[in-house]
């Protein structure tokens, strides 16, 4: 009996360096493209600028890092717009504090505080946020928590009720105190290394993933430990996150703008998209048919042609308001 733990927890053991060595090696071979800014808890947020004029900020989804938004929208969209994209806590680069899940009433709310802090420091004022997927959940968190800071939404695919999501539940134990670090390490990472390629294939079904994708994305910092377990706390904060929230839409009084691919089948749009668009007063829903949960790669020009609408809006609402700016 002895022996056979020993050889567990030797294979373990062995399984951890493995992991660890590979996520060091990813480091080395992606280091941050864009700077660090430093939050008055000590955590650091990785975030990538580019162009002036209005401000944009992008989020990130689930599983994913600024990398997906950066090589999608950035380009477009700042020859426009002060672009930022941002690394959400505890993702690429960005860290997030100690017992994160359990000093917040709900992650997306903590991201989004946190986000908007950084903001803050940057001198960014009203943006108009694109969050994509969870990405939309922490959009939707900021803007009913700072709703004199926001200039618009716009919400891609966005997970914005509190769905169960049982598919979830394995990455979902990578978020347990204790018991997520070890899987992390060990099972998670050797798991996550054999069936990448096919949940990046099913996240895009049914579009193509891109070639520029499959040849830029740092697929390896998505299978580190360290954000095995930030998708994990992720994944078990957001259905209460969204819990607590989704009462509170109506308050919105930004201009809105509602995307989703008609066959995404990881945020379903009936599910989401179309309930927040009942109950989002003045928002505007595109459904884009044929099209899937990475509507950003497969429709980036209908995202950018939104984004110009909610700017649009965003200039209309201050001239009615007598505002300067």
């Amino acid at each position: 009996m002895g022996g056979r733990l020993a050889l567990g927890a030797g294979m373990l053991l062995g399984l951890a360096y493995d992991s660890n060595r590979r996520a060091a090696q990813a480091e080395l071979d992606n280091p941050p493209i864009g700077r660090m800014i430093d939050l008055s808890d000590g955590s650091r947020l990785h975030y990538i600028e580019r162009g002036s004029g209005p401000p944009v900020l992008l989020i990130h989804g689930a599983l994913m890092q600024a990398e997906d938004m950066a090589m999608s929208l950035l380009g477009p969209l700042s020859a426009n717009y002060r672009t930022i994209v941002i690394d959400r806590p505890g993702h690429g680069y960005s860290t997030r504090p100690a017992q994160f899940v359990s000093t917040t009433s709900a992650s997306m709310a903590g991201q989004a505080r946190m986000i908007h802090e950084a903001m803050g420091l940057l001198g960014v004022e009203k943006p108009i946020i694109v969050g994509h997927s969870l990405g939309g959940t922490v959009a939707l968190a900021y803007a009913v928590q700072f709703p004199e800071h926001v200039g618009g939404i716009v919400s891609l695919a966005g997970y914005c009720f509190p769905t169960p999501r049982f598919d979830l539940m394995p990455i979902m134990l990578n978020g347990v105190p204790m018991v997520g670090p070890i899987s992390a390490h060990t099972m998670s990472a050797v798991f996550g290394r054999m069936y990448l390629s096919a949940m990046i294939d099913r996240i895009f079904s049914p579009d193509p993933v891109p070639d520029y994708f499959q040849e830029r994305f740092p697929g390896g910092m998505l299978l580190r430990p360290k954000q095995l377990c930030s998708n994990g706390e992720d994944f078990s904060a957001m259905v209460a996150g969204a819990a607590s929230m989704y009462h509170r839409y109506p308050q919105i009084q930004v201009p809105v703008a509602i995307l989703s691919g008609s066959e995404d089948r990881i945020v379903w749009p009936q599910y989401h998209a179309k309930p927040l668009h009942k109950i989002v007063r003045g928002s505007t829903l595109e459904l884009l048919p044929g099209v899937g949960h990475m509507l950003h790669h497969a429709r980036t020009d209908a995202v950018v042609a939104a984004i110009h609408r909610i700017a649009e809006r965003v200039d209309e609402r201050v001239g009615k308001l007598g505002l300067t700016g």
